[in-house]
């Protein structure tokens, strides 16, 4: 009960703008201001992220845009445009992480459940395909888990 008031309070400074008749002060049409930025750039991010694809362990030594390349040919998604690059490693023993950002969420969505197409094949044996999360989805995630068991 305690966070829906203070979501409340945070959104009470938007009330300006949805009634006409009321008298907005400055620092409420600045807060505002503030409030729409911050649920714009959340909701930016959480559309990025709905279309990526994580690549984890695909070798280092061939280039993220060959790996791209042969990961959509092994799924049969020529027609697919993305775009692949290598992010660094956290530690030398470990493989690079490579993100795929596709136009279309659907289209990660069918790549991301190609994971045992993708296992069966000689080249792609150790490969493993996540699809991106953000804070927004782990956290329904988390709420869906509890509303199943009842703990909540």
């Amino acid at each position: 009960m305690e966070s829906e008031l203070i979501s409340y309070r945070s959104m009470r400074p938007l009330a300006c703008f949805l009634t006409t008749d009321a008298m907005c002060d400055p620092s409420g049409l600045a807060k505002a201001s503030v409030l729409i930025d911050t649920l714009a750039s959340v909701i930016s991010r959480h559309m990025e992220y709905s279309k990526q694809v994580l690549i984890y362990n695909a070798a280092d030594r061939i280039p993220a845009e060959r790996t791209e390349a042969a990961i959509l040919t092994a799924r049969n998604m020529h027609d697919a445009v993305c775009t692949a690059r290598r992010l660094p490693k956290s530690k030398p023993f470990l493989r690079c992480t490579t993100p795929m950002q596709f136009r279309d969420e659907n289209v990660a969505t069918r790549l991301s459940t190609s994971q045992a197409l993708l296992s069966s094949t000689q080249t792609f044996r150790t490969v493993n395909v996540k699809v991106a999360r953000t804070r927004t989805k782990k956290a329904h995630k988390e709420f869906t888990l509890q509303t199943s068991t009842g703990n909540y």
